[in-house]
Parts: structure tokens; C-alpha cells; sequence
């Protein structure tokens, strides 16, 4: 379950949720105060540039597993870490 902030409140972020398949591949603006559930696949999001996103999420359920996977398609990104910093 993901929740937003957006600040200011009137902007605006973008949420995508798509699995390896892509039987799943949809993009949603989220909002401030929006509240969604992701039940599988991968869930990347990003801010307008004007704007700052906050995402407080959470796991729900009986079985409540973190179980992390990068999406194959960008590995890469984790090799540009050290640049960022």
C-alpha cells in the first residue's frame, strides 16, 4: 500500500505498476493524500519536476513478505549510485 504527500499540494506525481509480463502496464497520476495497493509486480515513481513526493508505504495482509527485485531492464541504475553522491 503506497500513500502520497505532495508539496505543494496542488502538484502531482507519477506512479507506474507493470510486471515482467506486462499483462500489467499502467501509469497513474497520484495526488496529495492519494492511496493505492500494489498486489505483485514493480511500482517506480517519480515527482513533477516543480514538485517534491513523499510515499509512506507499507505491507498488508496475512503474509507480508518484502521480497525486492530490481527490474532487470534497469540494473544499471545501481551502478550510477555512487555518481549521485
Amino acid at each position: 500500500i503506497y500513500h502520497y504527500r505532495v508539496n505543494p499540494v496542488d502538484g502531482f506525481g507519477v506512479q507506474l505498476f507493470y510486471n515482467d509480463e506486462k499483462t500489467i502496464d499502467n501509469a497513474y497520476t497520484v495526488r496529495n493524500g492519494d492511496t493505492v495497493m500494489f498486489p505483485e509486480g514493480y511500482h517506480p515513481a517519480g515527482a513533477s519536476p516543480a514538485d517534491a513526493l513523499y510515499i509512506l508505504w507499507f505491507l498488508a495482509g496475512k503474509k507480508r513478505y518484502f521480497l525486492a527485485k530490481p527490474d532487470e531492464q534497469y540494473k544499471w541504475v545501481k551502478n550510477c549510485e555512487n555518481l549521485i553522491k
